[in-house]
């Protein structure tokens, strides 16, 4: 992610009046507290579902514990610096050294965030194509594994480059009144960087989430065929049933009763088969996660990396409104405070779990 280094040679006397610096330091801080207290909160809430919830705490669901993680840090640290960053009209007043490392960490936690949604979506691909495979080999350790490294390769990557970026090319070209990242510079880099950690993601997250969806799809025609046969198997036979004649002129009227009645019960078992009541099956399942989670997701993520992208293949942020780009940078860090909402409309579990954090019902179990 690039800082906003935008200069507006344009700016009319009425945007530097008084009255409207006020307003908009009044709605940046607003804007600041309400969005990193809400990603703060809701995620903690999110990691505190897995200590109560002893159903929660599944492989499959410590990548949600890891975005939770990331969400936080976000929260805690990149959303307030760039809110005071934005409010003194992006002039920088903490040093180099801390700039490098807000930075750092604030690249490291995004892409950290881009990863386990893939990998969020990788799980539950298999976990519908490889059933089996996918119950024998998806332990805790292997979830952690994953874990470890969609931290290690961010942060190796941005604190190296970050840090590094002045000593490899013999300068350091940033203003001290200015932070933003150094090799933002070099558009050459920055657009193959871009490609490799973010558009690449998206196109494996689209495709697999297409094949999902296909899955959803067959799944559901062969329930819908399913329960055509069912009716019609019932319409031609089942009614016939009661009007054959009984043989045995000796059977009781209350064995009749029970004959039809077992008629009855089975029908209503045929007609109306329990897998048709609820959506449980996991593809469905694993569809609704990936569809909230991604869509969110992409929603956030994507206006800014086009505005980027723009901006790289210019050469100058003069290519992008001003306004249009800080929009786009502030709905990436907007993702972090909708996610656990996200996880509720998913996740029935999860929704259950919250209302009883919320109700005080902290009981593990």
């Amino acid at each position: 992610m690039n800082f906003t280094n935008i200069n507006n040679n344009s700016t009319t006397q009425y945007v530097n009046s008084p009255t409207y610096e006020q307003i908009r330091t009044i709605l940046i801080i607003f804007a600041t507290c309400i969005t990193s207290i809400t990603a703060i909160l809701g995620n903690v809430i999110v990691l505190f579902s897995f200590f109560i919830e002893s159903t929660l705490r599944q492989p499959s669901n410590y990548f949600i514990a890891s975005l939770a993680v990331s969400d936080i840090l976000i929260g805690s640290i990149s959303i307030p610096i760039f809110g005071i960053y934005i409010i003194n009209q992006n002039v920088w007043k903490l040093g180099n050294v801390f700039c490098d490392l807000w930075l750092s960490v604030d690249y490291t936690v995004c892409l950290a965030s881009i990863y386990t949604v893939l990998c969020i979506t990788i799980d539950r691909y298999c976990s519908i194509f490889y059933p089996t495979l996918y119950h024998v080999r998806q332990t805790k350790t292997i979830a952690f594994k994953f874990i470890a490294t969609i931290w290690l390769f961010p942060s190796l990557l941005f604190f190296i480059t970050i840090f590094g970026w002045q000593y490899f090319v013999g300068e350091r070209t940033v203003p001290d009144e200015k932070c933003y990242i150094q090799y933002m510079d070099n558009y050459i880099y920055t657009i193959i960087l871009q490609i490799v950690y973010f558009w690449i993601t998206i196109i494996m997250i689209f495709i697999l989430y297409i094949r999902i969806y296909q899955t959803v799809v067959k799944i559901y025609k062969k329930q819908k065929k399913t329960q055509n046969d069912i009716n019609k198997m019932l319409n031609d036979s089942i009614p016939l049933t009661g009007n054959i004649p009984l043989k045995i002129n000796q059977q009781s009227e209350l064995h009749k009763n029970k004959n039809i009645h077992l008629c009855s019960t089975i029908q209503k078992i045929l007609k109306y088969p329990k897998s048709n009541k609820k959506t449980n099956i996991p593809a469905q399942k694993a569809f609704n996660t990936i569809s909230i989670i991604v869509g969110v997701f992409i929603f956030c993520w994507m206006p800014w990396h086009i505005m980027s992208m723009i901006v790289s293949i210019c050469g100058s942020y003069k290519c992008v409104n001003a306004m249009l780009y800080d929009i786009s940078y502030w709905m990436c860090y907007l993702n972090s405070p909708i996610n656990p909402f996200c996880y509720a409309l998913a996740n029935k579990t999860f929704q259950k779990t919250f209302i009883r954090i919320l109700k005080f019902k902290w009981n593990r179990q």
